[in-house]
C-alpha cells in the first residue's frame, strides 16, 4: 500500500498519509478540500482554475463551489434574457440561482407518472 500511496501522491498532490487513511479512495469533494487544506483554500468543482477561501478548515468537504463565481453571472444574465425576450415574462422579484434554504420547500419525493390512456 505504501508504494501505491506514494505513486498516487505524486500524481494527485495529496499527502501519502491522507491517501493511506482514505484507503486510496478519495472522492471528488474530499479531493477539492484536501489538496489545498494547508493554505485554507478549496478548488472549484466545475472549474479547478477557481480557488476560494475555505470557510471551515475542520470539515471533510468544501462548503461551497468557488467556480460558481465564474459562471453565475453569465447563467443569470442568459436566463433573464431568455425569460424576458423569448417568453415575454417580466417580474420584479429578485432571481436567486442558489443560496441557503432556497429549495427547502421543494417536494423532492417521487411521484409516479400515471398514464391514463383511453382504449
Amino acid at each position: 500500500m505504501d508504494a501505491i500511496a506514494a505513486k498516487l501522491s505524486a500524481y494527485t498532490g495529496l499527502s501519502v498519509q491522507f491517501l493511506k487513511d482514505a484507503n486510496l479512495r478519495v472522492n471528488q469533494p474530499r479531493f477539492r478540500k484536501e489538496l489545498m487544506r494547508g493554505d485554507r483554500e478549496i478548488l472549484g468543482r466545475y472549474d479547478g482554475r477557481f480557488e476560494g477561501t475555505d470557510v471551515d478548515a475542520a470539515s471533510d468537504t468544501p462548503g461551497y463551489d468557488p467556480s460558481g463565481t465564474g459562471i453565475t453571472g453569465a447563467f443569470v444574465g442568459s436566463f433573464h434574457d431568455h425569460v424576458i425576450r423569448d417568453l415575454k415574462y417580466t417580474v420584479t422579484d429578485t432571481y436567486y440561482p442558489r443560496g441557503p434554504n432556497l429549495n427547502q420547500v421543494w417536494d423532492q419525493s417521487h411521484h409516479p407518472w400515471i398514464h391514463s390512456a383511453s382504449a
